[in-house]
């Protein structure tokens, strides 16, 4: 048995608005380490990305984290559900593919001609570890990153891209479709 017959009593108690002495009432950890981080690499935007072959960047953090989704730049024109969908896949260091889902742009809101997509279920990544982030089968024509950040900072937390052999278009540490990502620590 998990729980004595005395905390079990305590936890419907507490339930019913007693309070708890066997329990403590604070959070574990703080909730800004739960909270879902918005990393953008690009310091200003372009129009008349084209290209549905693979946009790709390897990656690595100083920190492990949880890989929540990516931050791809938005159709230039309103979409149609037939358009919408593009591939995501994210691959670690050895090409084991950890993620394949193929995502809808629809599903979201933009924000600063980016759209930020959750995967459906997060990605523990080790620290110091290699991962390649991949987009492909964009029909549309996009806007896309230019001075984008090889190493960006946010919370303690680096992230450095690196250019992946795995683009087949001009997507590189300097411009390109992938705007970013989402993760928590």
């Amino acid at each position: 048995m998990l729980l004595t017959t005395d905390e079990i009593l305590s936890v419907f108690r507490y339930h019913f608005g007693e309070k708890c002495l066997l329990f403590s009432d604070t959070p574990r950890c703080s909730s800004s380490y739960l909270k879902t981080k918005y990393l953008h690499r690009h310091t200003s935007v372009n129009f008349g990305w084209r290209s549905t072959a693979a946009n790709a960047l390897t990656f690595y953090s100083n920190k492990s984290i949880l890989l929540k989704g990516c931050i791809i730049f938005e159709p230039e024109i309103n979409t149609s559900v037939e358009y919408s969908k593009f591939t995501f896949e994210l691959t670690d260091n050895s090409e084991k593919v950890m993620c394949n889902e193929v995502l809808d742009m629809q599903s979201t809101t933009s924000h600063n001609n980016t759209i930020a997509l959750k995967l459906t279920n997060q990605i523990r990544l080790n620290n110091d570890e290699r991962y390649t982030i991949m987009v492909r089968d964009i029909k549309l024509s996009t806007y896309y990153g230019v001075n984008c950040k090889s190493v960006c900072n946010q919370n303690g937390i680096t992230i450095t891209f690196e250019n992946s052999p795995k683009s087949k278009c001009s997507t590189d540490v300097n411009h390109g479709q992938i705007a970013g990502i989402m993760f928590s620590v």
